[in-house]
């Protein structure tokens, strides 16, 4: 090889470099996070352990609107205040709050950092599709995912 193709070699693998690093970066936080179905419960999965203040899953379809305002609210499914340090959430019973096969629904979490005080929310887009959990890509358009729910 002579020096010309070594530098252009070398350019390429700086390149690839670039590329990971970047990528790195940019990947939504959310996922890393998992959601499972175990029998008929849900299992949220954290990469860490983290301090879980409240969750709550809302209907990701239906919608509440407030005609003074123009304001859309989800319909809330379950809503709890937690309050543990913990690397997942499990979720018992889901059928008993309505939760059906082939509808769009959302996890919301508020968390409190170790290094920041200030809670920060999560939230993750997921529906059941028979015997697993389909979860919406963070690019995904809304109307996309519930598309691909039904």
């Amino acid at each position: 090889m002579n020096m010309k193709e070594k530098k252009i070699v070398g350019y390429i693998i700086i390149g690839f470099f670039l590329i990971y690093i970047i990528s790195f970066f940019i990947r939504n936080e959310n996922e890393k996070f998992t959601i499972s179905l175990v029998n008929n419960n849900l299992l949220i999965k954290f990469p860490n352990k983290i301090f879980v203040k409240d969750y709550a899953i809302k209907d990701y379809e239906e919608t509440n609107q407030s005609n003074i305002n123009k304001i859309f609210e989800y319909k809330t499914i379950l809503e709890k205040e937690y309050y543990q340090e913990v690397n997942e959430v499990f979720i018992r019973d889901i059928s008993n709050y309505g939760i059906k096969e082939n509808h769009a629904y959302f996890y919301t979490m508020f968390q409190e950092d170790n290094k920041n005080s200030s809670k920060k929310l999560k939230s993750l887009g997921f529906c059941i599709k028979k015997d697993f959990v389909l979860v919406q890509g963070s690019r995904e358009k809304d109307s996309d995912f519930i598309n691909k729910c039904h």
